[in-house]
């Protein structure tokens, strides 16, 4: 027999479904099933720039192995300064609107890259690419939270999981591209990215606006953040930079995220500089990474709710490449041909 849990869902099949019920019925209804897929579609175009950007710059534009890494390097630091920069906006005017308008700058950007050839008209070109990819992250997390409300971590798993779907999916396209090799094939690859920016703006067009909802948190003295205003002191503005703990985090969970940059630049670079490897190969890393993601998401983050546990499921991750080092034969990596 079913239990209710007062608000009409079954307890016993709310926390068991697989991950195509959860998609057919996310937190947020209409509104979240439409963002998906569209944030699906977005990441599908991911994808295909990730596994081929660094090899349309190398073969394409000519860059050399410098050049690119100054590129993408400014790039990425261009992109940090997107998240806090849209966070403003989004308290200021609609979260709809200003994701449409990332899709739309990105996809005005792409066509740009395939109009340019040189180092310098690249570098501000692509900066701005990343700034409005790093934008639109944070567009759709805040999208989330006022969608899905106190089930907003059950819906940015399906996320991450759709999120990764479209990146393996992505990635194995270009695979094809890069298999065929021609500088055609490549600016397809850089198109289809483009393409995705405008499918997924359509399909932002059709949601409505969210509204916030007010989630209540418990304060230290035991009262509630939603009580009345004149029952609790005045609380100072909470912020970041004076939270000495998430900065302490964030700073150590900087090295982890590196493997980002390893498997879309340095890795691409390291097969076409230094091996006879095919072109094809790069992107089957991201395929095989991503689709492990896909598969491993749900049941690890179910394992890893609450503090205590998120706390010793990034411990075991950091650990892991560690473990696996020092396993290797004395200790060393070996000699790298």
């Amino acid at each position: 027999m079913r239990r209710g849990n007062g608000r009409g869902e079954p307890e016993t099949r709310k926390g068991q479904q697989g991950l195509p019920a959860r998609l057919r019925n996310p937190p947020g209804g209409r509104n979240a099933r439409v963002m998906l897929l569209a944030l699906f579609l977005d990441r599908t175009g991911s994808g295909l720039w990730a596994a081929s950007s660094v090899l349309y710059l190398t073969f394409v534009t000519q860059l050399s192995a410098q050049q690119i890494g100054v590129l993408l390097g400014v790039a990425g630091a261009a992109g940090i300064a997107g998240s806090p920069l849209a966070g403003r906006l989004a308290g200021r005017f609609p979260v709809r609107p200003l994701l449409i308008g990332c899709h739309l700058l990105r996809l005005v950007t792409l066509v740009l890259v395939l109009l340019c050839s040189g180092f310098e008209a690249l570098l501000p070109v692509i900066a701005v690419t990343y700034l409005g990819d790093r934008a639109a992250k944070m567009l759709e997390m805040l999208f989330a939270t006022r969608t899905a409300g106190e089930r907003r971590a059950a819906y940015q798993a399906l996320s991450r999981s759709v999120a990764n779907g479209g990146y393996a999916l992505g990635a194995g396209i270009a695979a094809i591209g890069l298999a065929v090799g021609t500088s055609d094939a490549y600016r397809a690859l850089i198109l289809g990215n483009a393409l995705s920016f405008v499918i997924a703006a359509a399909l932002v067009w059709r949601t409505s606006e969210p509204r916030d909802k007010p989630i209540e948190v418990a304060r230290s003295d035991g009262s509630a953040a939603g009580a009345p205003a004149g029952k609790q002191p005045p609380v100072r503005r909470a912020t970041p930079w004076r939270d000495r703990g998430y900065l302490t985090f964030v700073l150590l969970d900087i090295p982890m995220n590196l493997d980002d940059s390893i498997l879309n630049v340095g890795l691409p670079l390291w097969l076409v500089n230094r091996t006879s490897a095919p072109h094809a190969l790069a992107p089957a890393f991201l395929i095989i990474n991503t689709g492990t993601v896909v598969v491993l998401q749900i049941s690890v983050s179910a394992r890893a709710e609450g503090p205590r546990r998120a706390t010793r499921a990034v411990l075991l991750y950091g650990a892991i490449p560690d473990l696996a080092w020092e396993s290797r034969p004395s200790g060393r990596a070996g000699n790298a041909s």
